[in-house]
Order: C-alpha cells, then sequence, then structure tokens
C-alpha cells in the first residue's frame, strides 16, 4: 500500500464506470486489471466445469469466473470455476458477490500470475471459507489441490478424489482431454 493512499471499498469499486473491454477485480483496495484469457485457458475453464457440474449438481453451484469476496471490504475477485454450496448460494444476494470464498476454487494458471500471486489467493481462500484450492497448470498439466491440511500434485494417469462429493473423481486426463 502507498502512504496517503485511500483503499477503495467493494461497493465504491461496483460504482465505477469501467470500459468493459476489459477484466478487473479489487485486490487489497486496489483496482487491477486482469488479462483476458486466451482460449486455451477458457477452455480449460469449461471443461473443468463440464465435468464438475454433473456430479456437484445435487450439492450446489458449480460457476465460471464466479464473483466473491474473500474479505468483505477491500477485495472483489473471481474464481476462474467455483463450486457454491447449494445453502451458501442461495443465502448470497444476487446483486453482490458471495461474502467468503466458495467451497472449491480452481484456478487455471496464465502468463500473467506469479506463483507468488497464486500462493496468496491459495491461502486467503482457504481461510475464508474455501475446501479445495486447484491449480490447474496447462502446460505441464499437472492440477494442485490444496485443502487446509494437504497438497497433492496430480498428473496425467491420476485421478484426482473429490473430497466435497464422496465416491467421485475427475482423471487429470480428462480436464486436458481436447484442450
Amino acid at each position: 500500500m502507498q502512504i496517503g493512499t485511500r483503499l477503495m471499498t467493494v461497493e465504491e469499486f461496483w460504482q465505477l464506470n469501467l470500459p468493459d473491454d476489459k477484466v478487473y477485480e479489487l485486490v487489497d483496495g486496489e483496482v487491477v486489471e486482469m488479462s483476458r484469457p486466451k482460449l486455451r485457458h477458457n477452455s480449460l475453464q469449461h471443461r473443468i466445469a463440464e465435468l464438475l457440474a454433473p456430479v456437484a449438481a445435487s450439492y450446489g453451484r458449480v460457476r465460471i469466473e464466479f464473483p466473491f469476496r474473500p474479505t468483505p471490504e477491500f477485495n472483489l475477485w473471481g474464481a476462474d470455476v467455483a463450486f457454491v454450496s447449494r445453502n451458501r448460494f442461495d443465502a448470497s444476494d444476487p446483486d453482490d458477490a458471495l461474502r467468503c470464498s466458495p467451497d472449491m476454487v480452481i484456478e487455471v494458471e496464465s502468463p500473467s500470475n506469479t506463483a507468488a500471486q497464486l500462493d496468496d489467493r491459495e491461502t486467503r481462500c482457504l481461510a475464508t471459507g474455501c475446501k479445495e484450492f486447484w491449480i490447474v497448470y496447462p502446460k505441464r498439466k499437472v492440477v494442485r489441490v490444496a485443502t487446509g491440511e494437504t497438497v497433492k500434485r496430480y498428473q496425467p494417469g491420476d485421478n484426482i478424489p473429490l473430497s466435497l462429493f464422496p465416491g467421485h473423481n475427475i482423471a487429470v486426463s480428462d480436464i486436458f482431454e481436447g484442450v
């Protein structure tokens, strides 16, 4: 934070007239321009959502670019893919964003991400309601899954157990199939 700079709140951020051709997040009270995802990134988002949606349907909602407020006042982020339990989703104000982290956050690594940014996002999400935080690495075809207790890496040939949906898993090779 710069000395003398006032932090912007989420309510103030909602009032901004930002250009539609760019994507923005509010990070620690500062407006941050995000790069538009490339086709591979977008395809992975949709592929993961397609794989999760049928399994998660009876538990809640799977969404792409899901808006959430990991901390209520100065942060408004978008998850590449998110799962939110039915109760939490239904209790949310439709004119706001989820006021905590989704139950599952999945981020697809992009060239604009740094390891420190992804680590910070993981730490904050797990501290504010997220039970599983995934990072999908497209070039390496690896998926890193963190919970409050463990961090595991999965590669093609592995199945990722879906702890939020007992008895279900997703094959890593299915995530990257056709992408």
